[in-house]
């Protein structure tokens, strides 16, 4: 008798689990928002009575725009539209794994690590650890040179470390010049080492692709760019004991 019940226990469980799969819903599916977002500048009521949003002229209760979106809930609800077009602007200008946004009261627009609010206009969370963000800015040269721009935080965020306890970081030194990218960390240093077995070298050096940005923003010359021991790719090569002539002249003057 244990064991029928058991059996029933067990099969309830199971079928409350695949009832509870089937209705689980990606984010936001259910969201809809009750104010129209960012680019769609006309709040109208269709033909329906439904209140919607066009992003042209409205006539007699048509959107002459390009894009139009409910604000009620449905396919066609404004959340849904809009986290498609914040899919494909995240997928070029945000970090990997980062949500875009766009906030119209203030017409800032930017990336976050975090959950999107309710309004989709920035993180839920306003915590510079648990959501931290970036700004896309409308003038290029401040997406270039800005330290907190997204445009550097994703190159930041693409840079592939290597060796032991690597962190890297954007430093800036001038404002009117690209941050450099930093990276502190621990490599296999060859050199000289007995019976092939490597020591740990502590290095502090910079991303090549940074340092000409830095470099040619500035109209100036790198000091020995093949051979300057602080630029990454000279570094690996020199501790993984090729045979490199090296420079130890500083990169920035003081």
């Amino acid at each position: 008798m244990l064991e029928i019940t058991f059996l029933i226990v067990t099969a309830l469980i199971i079928l409350l689990i695949i009832h509870y799969q089937s209705k689980k819903v990606e984010p936001f599916e259910d969201f809809y928002l009750q104010a129209c977002p960012s680019g769609y500048s006309t709040l109208f009521y269709d033909e329906n009575d439904v209140a919607s949003c066009c992003d042209g002229e409205v006539k007699y209760s048509k959107c002459f725009g390009q894009r139009q979106c409910k604000l009620g809930e449905g396919p066609e609800n404004c959340a849904r539209l809009i986290l498609k077009d914040y899919k494909e602007q995240g997928s070029q200008k945000c970090p990997r794994g980062w949500n875009y946004y766009e906030d119209s009261v203030t017409n800032k627009k930017g990336c976050t690590k975090g959950v999107l609010n309710d309004k989709l206009s920035g993180p839920r969370v306003i915590d510079p650890v648990l959501s931290p963000t970036c700004t896309i800015y409308s003038d290029p040269n401040d997406n270039k040179n800005k330290i907190n721009s997204c445009f550097n935080q994703k190159q930041l965020e693409d840079y592939v470390c290597f060796g032991r306890g690597c962190k890297k970081s954007l430093v800036s030194l001038v404002p009117d010049a690209p941050p450099l990218l930093k990276i502190e960390t621990l490599i296999d240093n060859y050199r000289n080492a007995s019976s092939g077995i490597p020591t740990l070298a502590p290095i502090t050096v910079y991303s090549r692709k940074s340092v000409l940005a830095y470099f040619d923003a500035r109209n100036m010359q790198i000091p020995d760019p093949t051979t300057n021991i602080s630029i990454d790719d000279v570094a690996i090569a020199y501790y993984q004991n090729r045979d490199i002539t090296i420079s130890n002249s500083p990169l920035f003057s003081s």
